[in-house]
């Protein structure tokens, strides 16, 4: 996993739920996710792929089903936010707008990609198809609307002189002071 890469998406993700919800979050330990582990319970997930010429990565923002209508509570007319559609559209939205938000950062240090709409997914027990070969880092996100996750994926060569000295392996990414969040 690229850190720069991790950080802009993580950061984007912090600043529009901030300015969204005015919730503020805290970053819990990093996590490789297992193979074939599915998400538990109800959720909403918006996923992002892109691709590049020497780079692609894949992006899911994953939120329970109580988040998400939290979340919708304070964003819409309180006569809407109780539509659970509503609610699950608004999860395509933010994971539209945090890719839009960290896209132009990317660009900045050197990642060119081409970036696909989000694709969200809502129910039981299913699980999120990422479109890299690389390691899945899950990343807890903690907030008044409860716990949600990032997880990102990244295939490619390293972009920074820091990050080419790294070599990156998955025992990296379990100890959370090995990468440089916020």
């Amino acid at each position: 996993m690229q850190v720069s890469f991790l950080n802009i998406v993580l950061d984007a993700c912090r600043h529009v739920l901030l300015t969204m919800t005015e919730v503020h979050m805290t970053t819990g330990k990093p996590e490789i996710k297992k193979k074939l582990q599915p998400e538990t319970g109800c959720t909403v997930t918006g996923i992002i792929c892109m691709r590049g010429k020497r780079h692609s990565a894949s992006i899911a923002i994953i939120f329970s089903e109580e988040s998400a209508q939290r979340i919708a509570l304070r964003v819409l007319p309180e006569s809407q936010s109780q539509n659970q559609f509503l609610a699950f559209d608004l999860v395509g939205e933010i994971s539209n707008q945090i890719i839009g938000g960290a896209k132009a950062m990317l660009i900045k240090e050197g990642y060119n990609f081409q970036i696909t709409l989000p694709t969200v997914i809502s129910g039981y027990d299913y699980l999120i198809a990422h479109q890299t070969k690389a390691p899945v880092l899950r990343i807890p996100l903690n907030s008044d609307f409860g716990t949600f996750f990032v997880e990102a994926s990244f295939d490619g060569p390293p972009l920074t002189e820091k990050e080419k000295l790294k070599k990156p392996s998955p025992e990296n990414f379990t100890d959370q002071s090995n990468i440089e969040i916020f």
